[in-house]
């Protein structure tokens, strides 16, 4: 679900990029030190209190970014002659909080826009808003929902143990929370692609969403399974899980394990078109020319022949071993920018709350 440069105009991109903007600044106010923070044993609350179900370590965020960047490199197709692959942000909302999620969806596109050309840099932020802001925070609302309907959405963060049936209804909610989290992010860009081509919203909408609802389905796996591992699994129902001292290093580590073996299988992964190329050439939309001299649509020229087009490396193109060694580039970067932004933003915290607190 990544726009090129060519299929919006600058209007409309400019719009959505401080639309992202604004959500991302304004996630770092409220509850961010909360967020984002040390590796301090977390306490016993529940979704209900805005926060994941994982403590919010560097080490587990960067694990956790570089898993969901690895894991969207793996499209599968679907009956429509189209593929898609997870968006992956709902799965990072229930393990960390939908705050860092937004912060780290945006990570993974913006190093899959600068390294790999996938999504134009005009359009960064419209697909930051698609998928990191609309996707996360209308899929997290569609959870908030299902847990309240079904009696455990206490702010208190003490529900009672769950039955089989009531565990089993809930993980049926957490996987349409992540089914719809794909059906607003292509809504969202479904607008935009109406707005700045001048078309019937409807036709567009209509379009994209029956392929996306196909998408949407690897989505509510992910959700069901990140969810089902870390709460169901030591039995706490939307519990926040507390972790041994040292586990939360071993999780790094097992995290990082699996987005590394998510990479080698990339080279079989499904080569048809995504579900937007598939729309946009459904609904026969031509590039649109005015960004051709936008200063974005300069730099990405001056990028393109640094970029890890396809996923692979430029001097070795259309081997399966090319393909693993970008993806491990990618992911090294991925986790890299999101280590060192979670480590920057400790370190400023710490250093404003010297500042603030009262000399002896």
């Amino acid at each position: 679900m990544h726009l090129p440069s060519h299929q919006l105009d600058l209007t409309t991109s400019a719009a959505s990029a401080v639309l992202a903007a604004a959500a991302l600044a304004a996630s770092a106010f409220p509850g961010w030190k909360r967020v984002l923070g040390t590796g301090d044993s977390p306490t016993r609350q529940n979704l209900a209190a805005g926060e994941g179900l994982v403590p919010p370590t560097p080490g587990l965020l960067a694990g956790g970014a570089g898993l969901v960047f690895a894991l969207q490199m793996l499209n599968f197709p679907i009956s429509t002659g189209a593929s898609g692959h997870i968006l992956g942000g709902l799965a990072l909302a229930i393990a960390f909080g939908p705050r860092s999620a937004m912060w780290l969806m945006a990570a993974i596109i913006t190093v899959q826009a600068l390294l790999f050309g996938d999504g134009g840099l005009t359009t960064l932020g419209a697909n930051i808003l698609n998928m990191a802001i609309v996707g996360v925070w209308v899929g997290w609302g569609a959870l908030r929902l299902s847990n309240a309907v079904l009696g455990n959405d206490s702010a208190q963060g003490k529900p009672e143990p769950l039955g089989h049936i009531a565990r089993l209804a809930q993980l049926a909610g957490v996987a349409f929370a992540g089914w719809v989290s794909v059906m607003a992010a292509a809504l969202s860009c479904a607008v935009q692609l109406a707005v700045a081509n001048q078309v019937n919203w409807w036709l567009v909408a209509t379009t994209l969403l029956p392929v996306h609802a196909w998408i949407g389905l690897g989505d509510a796996l992910a959700a069901g399974m990140i969810y089902y591992a870390v709460a169901f699994s030591r039995g706490r129902g939307t519990k926040r899980v507390g972790v041994l001292p040292g586990a939360n290093f071993t999780a790094a580590i097992y995290t990082a394990g699996l987005a590394l073996v998510a990479v080698v299988l990339a080279p079989w992964a499904s080569s048809l078109p995504d579900g937007l190329e598939w729309s946009l050439t459904k609904l026969n939309m031509e590039a649109i020319a005015e960004n051709a001299g936008s200063l974005a649509a300069r730099l990405e020229n001056t990028l393109s022949p640094w970029q890890l087009a396809d996923y692979e490396l430029p001097f070795w193109p259309g081997m399966g071993w090319s393909s693993m060694l970008a993806g491990w580039l990618g992911l090294a970067m991925v986790s890299g920018v999101v280590w060192m932004g979670v480590i920057a933003q400790a370190a400023m915290s710490k250093a404003r709350l010297a500042k603030l607190s009262p000399r002896r």
